[in-house]
């Protein structure tokens, strides 16, 4: 007893010192984490204190004309010097340490094609970034801002070409904080993944990790971190739409910057004009690199931080749904590296750009998810009031990445559920679908309504277009399904160029035998595996079905045509564009397909039968996207951007859809300041984004003011003394805004997107809907905490 009693006390008293031992340790590593926050701030605000600034005036340039320095012209230049390279101000002049700069050159030129930037002697790599200055004739001043990758001496470099005559008057270099920004905000990242880290090895040691689902974790990861690669190299493959996608996540940054949030009207494109992209094209997720632009980072940096963190989540998203389809950790790992590794999904990424495409396939398999949960979990069981979030939670994602990947799931939808009709009519299956619905409107409010709203409204051209184009042509032949060594091409051709030198637009040769794999499953297995026949059969026949739809055997044509007094279909079927964008759909139902057939094979052939086909899908279809990426990244283009500034952002709309009708594209690329009609005098005008302010004054009758903006829906007009309002502000010749004066006035006024009322409470409820939400599966884990230390 007394021998018991001792080792009941030694255990207390272990576990009282391993107590206070974890608390001590804990509290060492705040305040490490304190102290290491406060000088990471100190130095923060020492850096941003103590920002280089140099200033070069007329008279000191002129006086790098001597002996001293042979290369440097004095400031002045023309005929009597040859053509070439000349200092205007010598390195020896400025030395600037790591960080990003802006630069103003002042000059008088009448010298083409002569241009000046600050040049650095050492043949580091990559050791300056930056664009040049031209001198062009009538204009005086220009700015531009370069990256500085080490601390070194710089100088002003001049290329004279030999014609008219050149004369720099003045020069002044500033650093800028954003390299404080990166700094800064990095250390807070680092310490917010430490933290993670830690936190989930306490968690840990409340409930031990499996070296199986560590083994998992890293494979994922491994996973995710491959098919980034060529995001990895410090350039972007340069996709068909990339400048595109990189003037939404700069519109979203400049857009906030100019007080829109949401952004509605993106003010990069069309230089400063302004498009509405934002209301017709998901873009949520796209704050994330947006906001990553605020800090200071490069415009593609953050956009390959956007690319690895999709892949790394569609990684991690695709497993998780895969798991609880299947039940089985291996099976579910197989399906996912099929998925992630899709040939169409890498072409997507890597040839074609496509960013709201490949953000939806992230989403996909949570649709397939949530249907299988729908259609096969018990009614009776208490959890399946809740079984519809996946379904919520990928069909939000894809409205919120691309919507016409919506519309195409929202139609496969209906057809899995007419053709499962008998177990949709369920009364507790229908409702499930019911608050499906009512929950994804309700949280996409915040964009659906003025998605709707301009839709039903605003003349745009892809909502006035008249002609329907016919998609068949656009579909693929049978072999280009089964593809399996994809060559690199931009170029998609329409079928009767036939296939040479196409994308590779593949469903991929794996992805086909695992098809096949699941169909001689099927009728392999035998009565006991009814119940995962049925759901293999459905994902195969679903399968099956969207394959054919990419292709140009799938009557397409026939469908626009055949109903003339119903216009919608043919229009429906017309904005999908291209045929084969079915191939996303395809991917994750023979994805699913596939995993149910390696699922069965192993329950009746055995672990080494399901190994070993396993293996060799995932083989086909991990040499397949290898070799993609392999050439795109040796046979394709690269860029590195700053930002867009010397970007042509009105050509980056490619098709230019949500254009307004009407709008002047000479004017929109030529026109930047405020035109003035009548005795209307302007003056002291500022232009932020989408927001313009300015002061005017009319000494006759009426007149008005054409402003560089396009002219939607939702400006609003303000005035100091309240005698202009929205009554004044119509669209103007060119579609752009205009702001009628009265006679006589006199005063500053304000032009600002604001949207419309009707927005706010959309956006309210949506917020209101997602806060319900997360406080609902707060509440359900605490429950199911509670309940397992009941348990305990």
């Amino acid at each position: 007893m007394r021998g018991t009693k001792a080792m009941d006390n030694l255990r207390k008293l272990v576990s009282e010192t391993a107590g206070r031992a974890k608390k001590r340790w804990k509290l060492l590593l705040l305040a490490g984490e304190i102290v290491i926050l406060l000088f990471a701030a100190f130095s923060y605000w020492r850096q941003v204190h103590s920002l280089a600034h140099y200033e070069f005036q007329e008279g000191q340039i002129s006086q790098y004309g001597g002996e001293e320095y042979e290369s440097c012209f004095g400031g002045t230049i023309d005929e009597s010097h040859a053509s070439g390279l000349y200092d205007v101000i010598p390195q020896e002049e400025m030395f600037l340490r790591k960080g990003y700069y802006q630069y103003t050159v002042t000059y008088e030129s009448s010298s083409e094609g002569s241009f000046c930037w600050p040049h650095t002697y050492v043949t580091f790599y990559n050791v300056i970034e930056q664009s040049v200055t031209y001198l062009e004739d009538g204009v005086h001043e220009n700015t531009e801002r370069f990256w500085l990758n080490a601390d070194i001496n710089v100088a002003l470099r001049f290329f004279y070409s030999g014609v008219g005559t050149a004369r720099v008057t003045g020069f002044v270099l500033d650093e800028t904080p954003v390299a404080a920004n990166i700094r800064l905000f990095s250390v807070i990242m680092l310490l917010l993944g430490l933290n993670l880290v830690l936190g989930l090895r306490l968690r840990a040691g409340k409930r031990p990790i499996t070296a199986r689902s560590k083994y998992v974790f890293a494979g994922l990861v491994t996973l995710g971190l491959v098919v980034s690669y060529p995001f990895l190299l410090g350039s972007t493959p340069e996709g068909n739409d990339l400048l595109f996608h990189l003037a939404r996540i700069e519109g979203i940054k400049d857009g906030l910057l100019s007080g829109q949030f949401p952004v509605r009207i993106n003010p990069t494109f069309y230089d400063g004009y302004g498009y509405a992209n934002p209301i017709y094209y998901g873009e949520a997720l796209l704050y994330l690199p947006a906001l990553l632009r605020l800090v200071g980072f490069r415009l593609t940096t953050c956009y390959n931080v956007f690319g690895v963190l999709v892949n790394l989540l569609t990684c991690f998203g695709s497993y998780y749904c895969f798991r609880k389809m299947f039940g089985e950790p291996v099976v579910a790992f197989a399906s996912t590296f099929l998925y992630v590794c899709a040939p169409y999904r890498l072409a997507d990424i890597y040839l074609r750009a496509a960013v709201g495409e490949y953000t939806a396939f992230l989403f996909l398999p949570f649709v397939a998810y949530g249907m299988f949960r729908i259609f096969t979990e018990d009614t009776s069981a208490r959890q399946y009031r809740w079984c519809f979030w996946p379904l919520v939670l990928g069909l939000s994602g894809i409205i919120q990445s691309h919507v016409i990947t919506g519309e195409m799931t929202g139609g496969l939808i209906l057809v899995a559920c007419v053709f499962l009709f008998r177990l949709t009519l369920q009364k507790k299956r229908l409702w499930a679908f019911i608050k499906t619905v009512l929950f994804t409107l309700a949280l996409n409010a915040w964009f659906l309504v003025p998605f709707a709203d301009f839709t039903l409204t605003e003349k745009v051209r892809i909502t006035q277009a008249g002609e329907v184009r016919m998609i068949q042509k656009t579909g693929l032949f049978l072999p280009q399904l089964m593809g399996l060594f994809p060559g690199y091409s931009l170029i998609t051709r329409d079928a009767q160029d036939g296939m040479a030198s196409e994308m590779p637009l593949y469903l991929g040769l794996a992805l086909v035998l695992g098809m096949v794999l699941c169909a001689v499953m099927l009728w392999a297995a035998g009565k006991e595996e009814r119940g995962k026949k049925r759901q293999a059969f459905v994902f195969l026949l679903l399968g099956v079905l969207t394959a054919w739809m990419c292709t140009v055997y799938f009557p397409w044509d026939r469908i626009s045509t055949m109903l003339p007094g119903m216009p919608w279909i043919a229009s429906l079927v017309s904005t999908l564009q291209f045929a084969w964008r079915f191939l996303a759909l395809s991917s994750v139902l023979a994805a699913a397909a596939t995993g149910f057939g390696l699922l069965l094979l192993r329950r009746r052939e055995g672990r080494g039968a399901f190994v070993t086909a396993a293996l060799v899908l995932c083989l086909l279809t991990g040499i397949s996207g290898m070799y993609l990426m392999y050439q795109c990244v040796f046979y394709g283009g690269s860029i590195v951007r700053s930002d867009m500034r010397h970007e042509n952002t009105a050509h980056a709309v490619s098709g230019a859809e949500y254009e307004l009708v009407g709008a002047d594209y000479s004017v929109m690329t030529q026109i930047f300041e405020p035109r003035a009609y009548g005795e209307i005098q302007v003056s002291d005008y500022t232009k932020n984004g989408t927001s313009i302010s300015l002061h005017v004054e009319n000494g006759g009758t009426e007149g008005y003011v054409l402003l560089p903006l396009q002219a939607y829906r939702g400006y609003h007009v303000t005035s100091a003394g309240g005698e202009i309002t929205d009554r004044h502000l119509s669209r103007g010749e060119g579609a752009v805004v205009r702001v009628d004066i009265p006679a006589g006035y006199r005063g500053r006024i304000s032009v600002r997107y604001g949207g419309f009322w009707y927005w706010r409470v959309a956006e309210a409820v949506s917020l209101a809907v997602m806060l319900y939400l997360g406080w609902t599966v707060w509440r359900q884990k605490k429950r199911a905490v509670k309940a397992g230390e009941g348990c305990r």
